[in-house]
């Protein structure tokens, strides 16, 4: 979509203000015309008395294309009094605002080939959303009835509420139920009426508050259809007030993080309290509703677990000590007195990255699926853009446990299901537990590197080596797909879907069909990135399965011991690191198991009864070789090579970022009596903390190294921060830890590298607490502290950066068209099961490196010149079609993305006239001069890869 509009053209009423250019709203083309739209600019300010009323337009305008010349139709559905515009001619118009519901209107028009200009000039008088959905359809075509009806409030003056039942008369279907709902969950009034009449309640009786109603009916097929509408009694300026004042003294723990949540969630949608008005209620309903109820619960009534009750499910994540959330929905008929299906759903990748309060539908109370299939529904929040993996996989699998504690949750009808980033997160959660799963359903989700560069072809080039070829297997969503042999799959991809290539599902299922797996594929022509509208669907799919709970046959592939475990088989050691764990175990009779595996040292087995039999004996075939056993229970087989206490094991395996998977603390050393170096070590931290609050909106546990305190060394992993002449905890643990750094050079298990100027990175097991880990940054020097670059994930997208477990960098840059991740590093590697290097798993640098550009630390408040700020400033090409831009900001840069990436500007400090870093992510951009001396472009590192940007005239 397009702001761009000629305003003198479109004459407001007398007195109306006119927006024609909304701020903060970044248009896009529109890929499905049947998409919801929200162009409200800013809630409208109610006016108090004496005051002219709130009067203003607010214009949208698309772009409409086709392929010929010709009749069409337009559906479109607005909740506002509009006026259209195509190609300059008014085709349509409505005067008064009416309840929201897509299709309400059809236009006939004619549209020519090629682009086609719609604009829209919606009419505010009153706050809240001005939501559009419009689509282009030929003439003649049937429409879905998407709502079956739109119910709505007339007038709740006096002590009278009204309610219409549906915009329009239909005497001839089925009537609708109208259910007045407290906060308590309680029935306060109910009536029935036809529909399209007008039904009234008496209120005088009632309390202040919020109350929702529930219209329910059923559609020709005699399946029920219940939809609810918000609404609030009395001055809702009270209600906030409570709510407000409640946040202001509640503590800092689960309950009152809550609340607080809450009132952020108001004040943001009222842009502030001041904004409040007896009418301002549809604004910030769902959190005084919430909060209502939670009281309601305090005072020991169960206000939310009920029939179609809402449950934000609120834990503290002990990872940063963070309160997270996710929105479970409970079906109409819940209740305790029998188990329910539950069925979670992933989003996807958000782009915007917002606060928890401005993420997708956080303020839907209510689910289609709950109501109308009966069972339990989860939005898992999986910690926003986390792609699923490490913090992600954990949020996700608590936030079920919760459900299973709270809820009455059949184990064995658990179901998964996500779309975009959420399917690559079904594919990946469900193959790491598959054990839990009764089935799952990946929508246009889930990708390879080899296969393609998500959108389309793979510009990865071929490993050069084991460990580079681990690492694309780690960052595959299949790389577990074998594990899914006991968990029927229903993949579903558009085949025009530009963000995510159908050749990824395409890729998966072949894989799986050729193994004679239970998948079923569902391509859909003409469909892109978009709703598929195969929810339901997919629900009723999953729903037809139960959980396969004794299979005589487990198969597991691996990239990690923490997901080769399931049913009644576990991985407890593998032979060599950085490579595929496979493993099937075949009960062949009761206590006899054949097993074949590769790269296994250790497993365990725990078979069921029905499995075991009556014999006190076990005999197992592994790879060739029988090993009997005696007595039950859990049978290791196999030897690990070094005590439990030196071995990598389930959790503790490394590498670099998985130092994330476990509550942690940043521990700043303040030893140092370089001034140079103390100050660098701050800023790292300073950087780090910066990093994580932009990607997880959440502080760092931040502790000095001489405030480190027992409980901290016994409940956390430790980033210590600084080598043992600067960081007082890191050498009180020097002579357990195998690596050290000085001023000539840096030590890994006995290998010593001499090179100035670097920085370590190592992850290890913590001497300190069992089941943590030591995350250590060691520099030579405060310029080689200044050049570290935390190997943990990509702070915008969530994935992890590396699968080494320890490596070396300086201040060498790789010259553009570099497409090595790990060209840049001094050197890297991962350690054995036992915790050691090896040179085999050890990867060196190039010596070619050696006649690569050395950055260097800037001087101390060093700022560019502003002719060399000015000459980067411009247009770049990253690619045909994609342009970014450059504009100078103070003494920094600032990169405006395209729209299309819909995210926002990038910030860039200066390291010299020439080379900046990106202040997100840490990457660097240098720019490019030509023989002249002008500007040629700009290259930018990602993670050791090297992007080249052409600068544009």
């Amino acid at each position: 979509m397009a702001s761009t509009i000629d305003p003198a053209t479109l004459v407001p009423a007398p007195g109306a203000q006119l927006i024609a250019n909304i701020p903060d709203l970044q248009w896009r083309d529109i890929v499905a015309f049947s998409d919801v739209l929200d162009v409200s600019v800013t809630p409208s300010r109610e006016p108090e008395p004496g005051e002219a009323p709130v009067d203003r337009f607010v214009f949208a305008a698309a772009s409409l294309h086709s392929d010929r010349d010709g009749p069409a139709d337009l559906s479109i559905g607005s909740e506002r009094g509009y006026v259209a515009w195509l190609n300059g001619k008014q085709i349509h118009s409505r005067a008064s605002d009416q309840p929201f519901a897509p299709d309400s209107q059809r236009i006939p028009v004619e549209l020519r080939r090629g682009n086609n200009q719609l604009v829209l000039r919606l009419h505010e008088t009153r706050p809240g959303h001005s939501r559009i959905a419009l689509r282009v359809i030929e003439p003649g075509t049937a429409l879905p009835r998407i709502e079956e009806i739109t119910p709505s409030i007339d007038s709740d003056k006096g002590h009278v509420l009204t309610i219409r039942t549906h915009t329009s008369v239909e005497p001839d279907r089925a009537p609708v139920a109208l259910d007045i709902i407290g906060a308590d969950g309680s029935v306060i009034s109910n009536k029935s009426a036809n529909r399209g009449v007008v039904a009234e309640f008496d209120t005088s009786s009632w309390r202040d508050g919020p109350y929702e109603i529930r219209a329910s009916t059923t559609d020709r097929w005699q399946q029920p259809q219940v939809t609810y509408i918000p609404w609030y009694k009395g001055d809702v300026r009270d209600g906030l007030r409570q709510l407000i004042d409640a946040a202001a003294a509640a503590k800092d723990d689960v309950p009152g993080n809550h609340v607080k949540m809450l009132a952020a969630l108001a004040k943001d949608r009222l842009g502030s309290i001041e904004n409040a008005t007896p009418s301002s209620w549809p604004l910030v309903h769902a959190a005084l509703m919430e909060f209502e109820e939670l009281q309601q619960e305090a005072r020991g009534r169960a206000a939310r677990v009920r029939s179609g009750g809402f449950v934000r499910i609120a834990y503290k994540d002990e990872i940063d000590g963070s309160t997270q959330y996710c929105r479970a929905y409970l079906p109409a008929a819940y209740s305790t007195h029998k188990a329910w299906p539950l069925i979670v759903y992933l989003h996807g990748y958000n782009p915007a990255n917002p606060d928890y309060i401005n993420w997708w539908s956080v303020e839907q109370r209510h689910h289609r699926i709950a109501e109308s299939r009966g069972t339990i529904w989860i939005d898992a929040h999986g910690r926003g853009n986390a792609q699923y993996a490490g913090i992600g996989d954990r949020d996700v699998m608590k936030c079920m446990e919760e459900a299973k504690r709270r809820f009455a949750v059949d184990p064995d009808r658990v179901y998964l299901t996500g779309e975009s980033m959420g399917g690559h997160g079904t594919w990946r959660i469900a193959s790491r537990h598959p054990d839990v799963f009764a089935a799952a359903a990946p929508v246009y989700g889930g990708w390879d590197f080899r296969i393609t560069n998500v959108a389309g072809p793979s510009q990865t080039p071929s490993p050069q080596s084991a460990l580079a070829a681990y690492s694309l297997e780690y960052a595959s969503s299949f790389a577990n797909a074998e594990s899914l042999l006991h968990v029927p799959l229903l993949v579903i991809h558009g085949d025009a879907d530009a963000a995510v290539s159908v050749e990824n599902s395409r890729h998966a299922v072949r894989l799986l069909q050729r193994w004679g797996y239970d998948i079923r594929y569902h391509e859909m022509p003409g469909w892109g990135h978009e709703d598929l509208r195969q929810q339901a669907f997919i629900a009723d799919w999953l729903l037809s399965h139960r959980r396969k709970q004794e299979p005589r046959i487990v198969r597991l592939r691996s990239v990690d011991l923490n997901a080769a475990s399931a049913y009644w088989l576990k991985v407890a050691a593998f032979q060599r690191p950085a490579e595929i764990t496979r493993i099937t175990a075949e009960v062949q009779e009761p206590g006899v198991v054949k097993v074949d595996s590769t790269n296994v040292a250790a497993f365990t087995l725990d078979l069921p009864q029905a499995l075991r039999g009556s014999s006190q004996k076990l005999r197992v075939i592994w790879n060739g070789e029988t090993h009997e056993f005696a007595g039950t229970g859990v049978t290791e087989v196999g030897t690990r090579s070094t005590p439990a206490t030196l071995a990598k094991r389930a959790g503790l395996e490394g590498p670099l970022p998985a130092v994330l998977e476990t509550p942690f603390a940043v521990v700043i050393g303040t030893i140092s009596t370089d001034s140079r170096m103390r100050e660098m070590i701050q800023a790292g931290a300073d950087s780090l903390a910066h990093q994580w609050r932009s990607w997880q909106r959440q502080p760092l546990r931040i502790i000095k190294d001489t405030e480190l305190t027992a409980e901290h060394e016994r409940t956390l992993s430790l980033i210590l921060l600084g080598a043992a002449d600067a960081n007082a905890v890191t050498k009180r643990l020097a002579r357990k830890l195998p690596f050290s750094a000085s001023r000539n050079g840096i030590a890994v298990d006995g290998r010593q590298w001499k090179i100035r100027d670097s920085v370590l990175q190592a992850v290890y097991p913590s001497p300190l607490a069992a089941d943590r880990y030591i995350y250590l940054v060691l520099p030579t020097s405060p310029e080689g502290m200044y050049f570290w670059r935390p190997q943990l994930v990509h702070f915008e997208r969530g994935n992890a950066l590396t699968t080494f477990d320890w490596l070396i960098q300086d201040g060498r840059r790789p010259p553009p068209g570099t497409m090595d991740p790990n060209a840049a590093h001094v050197a890297s590697g991962v350690f054995d099961a036992s915790w050691r290097r090896q040179d085999r798993w050890t990867q060196f640098r190039d010596e070619k490196a050696e006649t690569w550009s050395l950055r260097r630390a800037p001087p101390q408040g060093f700022a560019p010149s502003s002719a060399a700020l000015q000459a980067a400033a411009g247009r770049y090409e990253l690619q045909p079609g994609t342009v970014v831009s450059i504009r100078v900001d103070g003494n920094e840069l600032i990169v405006d993305l395209p729209p299309q990436w819909s995210q926002p500007p990038l910030k860039m400090r200066p390291e010299s006239d020439a080379v900046y870093i990106i202040s997100s992510t840490s990457d660097t951009a240098e720019f490019v001069r030509d023989s002249a001396g002008a500007i040629s472009g700009v290259s930018v590192e990602s993670n050791g890869s090297v992007i080249w940007a052409k600068r544009l005239p």
